[in-house]
């Protein structure tokens, strides 16, 4: 009989790791002999590194950045009353073209969509459902015209988009003049989540978080320094500065300035077209609120941007023809006109005439 402790075998502890999040770097390297492996797995490597097979062998290497693989996760299709455990954290724990995607309460690799989603927002759908209906459209394709394919109502069902309006707020203001520009993120503000904005935010379209605090009144002066590198913001809207100025992009940064003196701009408002029962909410309150040229003109029953009409100098010659018909008129205003012509009362109707010199 063998007695305790007289023979026993070697005992082996095994380590059991985990892999850390990331994927090896690529490598192209042909091998003839392989390298002795300074790694086995990725728990022997320090902080975020991963155990590789690069160059020939094994070795502690850098992950490459996580980059979201092409293509739309499939439209969610049931309410969830619990959340599931995950199966993925991100594109990269999937295989081949598959996408870590939201989908029947929680996070799945998932094959995208191939379809497009079409412009819009689906209706918000507040029916918790404990049993989920067959679904009539798996993507927004399957849908007649700009119907989108929506959860609503305990299953997916094609469903007209809600109204695209503007979200609340004012976009913060650019912080750079670029000299390229980047690829629109968004195209409106429902392409955005939660109360975020599509703005026009350093050199592209962006999702942004809008400023709570109202712009004060006033432009800010022209800046037409080109910056390679930004400085370092001293504001981030105009509520951080004092007084009246206003927290513009001005030499490279974001700075405090007093505002440009808010004078009426070159031009005359064209004339109003119609005559208004009701007056339409204001667009605009002075001509430094449009932009380039236009001025701030009341027009067709309300305040809005327009491009202003040039005043021409001279006087029309005088009419001395005897009407007995009204001819119809050729030109309505000015602007009708070409050159330095003005519209003027000329032989029983309006026509295209050069001025004379005023008395």
């Amino acid at each position: 009989m063998i007695e305790h402790g007289e023979y026993c075998d070697e005992l082996v502890v095994y380590e059991l790791f985990l892999p850390k999040p990331g994927k090896c770097p690529k490598d192209n390297k042909k091998c003839i002999k392989p390298e002795v492996p300074q790694c086995k797995s990725d728990g022997d490597c320090k902080g975020d590194q991963k155990c590789c097979n690069f160059n020939c062998g094994l070795k502690c290497k850098a992950p490459e950045p996580v980059l979201p693989k092409p293509g739309i996760c499939p439209t969610n299709s049931i309410n969830c009353i619990k959340e599931e455990a995950p199966q993925c954290k991100s594109d990269c724990d999937c295989k081949e073209d598959q996408k870590c995607c939201y989908f029947n309460c929680g996070l799945k690799c998932k094959t995208p969509e191939t379809v497009l989603p079409k412009p819009g927002k689906c209706p918000k759908d507040n029916k918790k459902c404990i049993k989920p209906e067959v679904p009539q459209c798996k993507s927004d394709g399957d849908c007649k015209g700009d119907q989108k394919c929506c959860n609503f109502n305990c299953g997916l069902k094609c469903k007209a988009p809600e109204p695209d309006l503007p979200k609340p707020g004012i976009c913060p203001t650019n912080s750079i003049i670029c000299i390229k520009e980047e690829n629109p993120q968004c195209k409106s503000d429902c392409d955005c989540k939660g109360d975020q904005k599509c703005c026009y935010f350093n050199c592209g379209l962006k999702c942004k978080t809008p400023e709570t605090v109202l712009p004060k009144p006033g432009k800010c002066p022209k800046d037409n320094k080109k910056c390679i590198k930004p400085e370092v913001p001293q504001c981030k809207s105009d509520g951080d500065c004092k007084g009246d100025q206003k927290c513009c992009n001005f030499n490279c940064g974001l700075k405090c300035k007093a505002p440009e003196p808010d004078l009426p701009k070159p031009g005359i408002c064209p004339k109003s077209s119609i005559n208004c029962i009701k007056e339409e909410a204001p667009q605009c309150k002075s001509d430094c609120d449009c932009k380039g040229d236009q001025k701030c003109c009341n027009f067709n029953c309300g305040l809005k941007c327009k491009a202003p009409e040039t005043v021409k100098t001279g006087v029309c010659p005088k009419c001395t023809a005897v009407c007995k018909r009204a001819e119809p008129d050729k030109c309505k205003k000015d602007s009708d006109c070409k050159g330095n012509q003005r519209c003027c009362y000329s032989s029983c109707g309006l026509k295209c005439k050069d001025p004379v010199k005023g008395p």
